[in-house]
C-alpha cells in the first residue's frame, strides 16, 4: 500500500510494513539530514523536504524582526537546492500556506517562501506536498501565477466540491486523510466526485487524527477501509488506484535521470 503523506523520520520505530510505499515530508530543511536513515529498512520510502508553514511562523517568534525572519528562511530554500542535487529529497514538501490565527500574521512572507520552493520543484520537475490551512484562495493565486506542471498533493483536503473542480486545472492529487469528516455528508458527497485517478490516501503519521492509540500499521489499513466503503469498491481494487496515482509522483522526469 501507498502512505502519501507521513512523517517517518519522527517516529522512526513504527511497525512500517517494509514492502509499502511511503511520501515521507520534512517539515523543515534542518531535518532533511535524519531523514535517510530509514532508506536501509524501507526501499519505498520517499523523502520529500522543504520548509513548512508552519515552522515558518515559529521561527518568527525565535529571529524577532520580519526582515531577518524573511532573509534566513530564503537561505534555508536554497539549501534545497543542494539537497536536491546530492538526490537526498526526491520531491520539495511539506510547503504552503497557514492563516490560522497563529500565523496568520505572516502570510505574505509564507506566499513569497511557498512560491520559491515551488519554483525550485518546477526548475528540478520534482512533484510537491502542499499544506493548505484557511488559505485556498491565497494558494490558487500563487498556482495560477507559478503554472505548476509537476504533480501536486494537496495534504489533508477536506474542501468544497467546486473548489475541488477548480483545482483541476492543475496537476493536482487530493491526499485524503482519517478523521471526522467521514461522518459528513458533504464530504463525502465531494469525495464521490473526485476523478478517482486524481486521490491519494495518507496517514499524517505520527499525527494521524485518530482517537485510538493503534500501531501505523493499523492506521494504514483503516484508511484504506474507511475510504473503499464510501466510495464503494473493493479495498483491493483501491490500492490498485492509489498505487497507479501514486506512480505520477514517482515516475517524474528527475526520478528517472
Amino acid at each position: 500500500m501507498l502512505d502519501a503523506h507521513l512523517h517517518a523520520h519522527h517516529d522512526p520505530h513504527a511497525d512500517y510494513p517494509p514492502h509499502g510505499t511511503y511520501f515521507n515530508c520534512a517539515i523543515e530543511p534542518e531535518e532533511i539530514s535524519v531523514m535517510g536513515d530509514l532508506v536501509q529498512r524501507l526501499p519505498g520510502l520517499i523523502n520529500f523536504g522543504g520548509l513548512h508553514p508552519v515552522q515558518y511562523s515559529k521561527k518568527s517568534e525565535v529571529l524577532g524582526t520580519s526582515e531577518s525572519l524573511f532573509k534566513t528562511s530564503l537561505s534555508l530554500t536554497d539549501n534545497l537546492v543542494k539537497e536536491i542535487r546530492n538526490k537526498t529529497i526526491c520531491g520539495i514538501g511539506e510547503i504552503g500556506l497557514d492563516r490560522r490565527p497563529a500565523f496568520a500574521k505572516t502570510l505574505p512572507e509564507q506566499m513569497v517562501v511557498f512560491e520559491k520552493q515551488l519554483i525550485i520543484a518546477q526548475d528540478y520537475h520534482l512533484p510537491v506536498a502542499i499544506h493548505c490551512v484557511r488559505s485556498i484562495g491565497h494558494c490558487i493565486k500563487v498556482l495560477e501565477k507559478i503554472k505548476p506542471k509537476t504533480p501536486l498533493l494537496l495534504h489533508g483536503w477536506t474542501g468544497h466540491q467546486e473548489t475541488a473542480k477548480s483545482l483541476l486545472r492543475f496537476p493536482v492529487f487530493f491526499g485524503l486523510g482519517l478523521g471526522s469528516q467521514w461522518t459528513r455528508e458533504k464530504f463525502l458527497g465531494m469525495v464521490k466526485r473526485l476523478p478517482r485517478d486524481r486521490i491519494l490516501l495518507e496517514t499524517d503519521w505520527p499525527y494521524t487524527n485518530v482517537s485510538s492509540q493503534l500501531p501505523y500499521s493499523q492506521v494504514l489499513e483503516l484508511i484504506y477501509q474507511i475510504a473503499a466503503q464510501h466510495l464503494e469498491i473493493d479495498k483491493e481494487e483501491l490500492v490498485s488506484i492509489i498505487l497507479s496515482n501514486g506512480k505520477v509522483f514517482t515516475d517524474c522526469p528527475a526520478h528517472r535521470e
